[in-house]
């Protein structure tokens, strides 16, 4: 480990007796009266030296081998994270092939298990059907194989109960939520320092703020940063803040807010249905023009007719808050120019279920001026008939 210092020294060493020969005749030729040899003050120095190279030798060495160690673990570390990624990866698709396999199998026997019995509960098929068809909506019309799970929902429900964020009184979260207001802080700098403050609080209060800035600061840098952080509580009460800002006049702001919404992992259906709920038509409105700006309606209406009924239960609240709202131009677009009659079909349901006078009165007037087609125009005389109906027995 410490060759560079052994030479050294070594050298040193083996040079000390010849500069001692030298310096010892030199001292015999003249005799000093009283004190120390100078030889000794050289021997001294000599060491010294000696001793300080040695030192310095073993001083580099350390560090040498300090800075190769560093590299060494780092190398390791990408090299295992890198092989972590890569057992992964075959790990992910073994377990599919896995779970391919087994469905296949179990496919196989279910299906020998049950070609037995078809015989026999023919007859029961065909009147678990008829009565599959019989829950549906007279007013729509719907044929037996379009049955979709939207058309099992007859009403329009109630938001689940939310469990709220906590309220902090947190000295330092009071200072932070007062600084990134714009009123009493305009030095950006300081808002955004305060903006990482409330990061560290997810709190009632700290949301309410950060929704602030998201929706009203005037610097594009601090919205953003706002939507992202957001975005990360994931939980309800930033949902409509999200929503909101779908409507900023920023396109990257937009696109950050639609994108934040689909990563939440919150029920978003009971969060459209909780704006429905409040009854503040303003704020309804509000709601319902922000989704129509940000594109969510054309990438989520489809789910209208989706087979997983929490999807199809999504898209009926959130075509119940344009309805709420009077917001109903792109729905009935759709109505008369959409290729998909199943679509319209469950449009018309969330029509009738919703059961809101002006969007009916809408409905029915279009229906008579013959913008839409004949298939449409029987399910919209229904509809009709029944809001009618219901409209004289609300009367007597």
């Amino acid at each position: 480990m410490f060759n560079g210092a052994k030479i050294n020294f070594f050298v040193l060493a083996g040079l000390t007796p010849l500069f001692a020969q030298v310096i010892k005749v030199k001292v015999t030729q003249e005799e000093t009266s009283a004190g120390i040899s100078p030889f000794w003050y050289v021997l001294l120095i000599i060491l010294a030296v000696a001793l300080f190279a040695v030192i310095f030798e073993v001083i580099k060495k350390r560090k040498t081998e300090k800075k190769n160690n560093s590299n060494y673990r780092k190398a390791r570390k990408l090299e295992t994270q890198n092989s972590s990624s890569i057992d992964a990866d075959s790990e992910i698709e073994w377990f599919k092939q896995l779970t391919k396999a087994k469905k296949v199998k179990k496919s196989r026997k279910q299906r020998t298990k049950y070609s037995a019995r078809f015989v026999q509960t023919n007859t029961f098929q065909i009147n678990k059907t008829r009565s599959v068809k019989a829950d549906i909506p007279e007013s729509i019309g719907v044929e037996v194989d379009s049955v979709l799970p939207i058309f099992e929902i007859k009403e329009i429900e109630t938001a689940r109960p939310l469990i709220p964020l906590p309220i902090s009184d947190d000295e330092m979260l009071l200072n932070a939520i007062e600084q990134v207001d714009e009123e009493f802080e305009s030095d950006e700098e300081i808002r955004s320092l305060s903006l990482r403050v409330l990061v560290a609080f997810k709190t009632q209060n700290s949301v309410e703020a950060i929704s602030q800035i998201a929706l009203y600061d005037l610097s594009t840098k601090l919205r953003s940063e706002a939507i992202s952080i957001l975005s990360g509580f994931d939980h309800e009460m930033v949902f409509e803040t999200l929503l909101l800002a779908c409507a900023d006049p920023t396109r990257e702001i937009r696109a950050a807010a639609a994108a934040g919404i689909f990563r939440l992992s919150v029920e978003r259906k009971d969060a459209w249905l909780r704006i429905i709920e409040t009854n503040d038509i303003g704020r309804i409105r509000q709601s319902a023009r922000a989704l129509i700006s940000s594109d969510l309606l054309k990438s989520s209406i489809e789910r209208l007719t989706h087979q997983d009924k929490n999807y199809a239960a999504e898209a009926l609240a959130m075509v119940s808050l344009l309805i709420k709202a009077g917001e109903t131009d792109q729905i009935f677009e759709i109505l008369k120019n959409y290729p998909d009659e199943k679509l319209k079909k469950a449009i018309l349901h969330v029509i009738e279920i919703s059961d809101e006078p002006e969007t009916v009165e809408k409905l029915i007037s279009m229906d008579e001026q013959n913008e839409f087609n004949k298939e449409i125009s029987d399910a919209v005389k229904k509809i009709q008939k029944v809001h009618n109906r219901t409209f004289q027995m609300a009367v007597n």
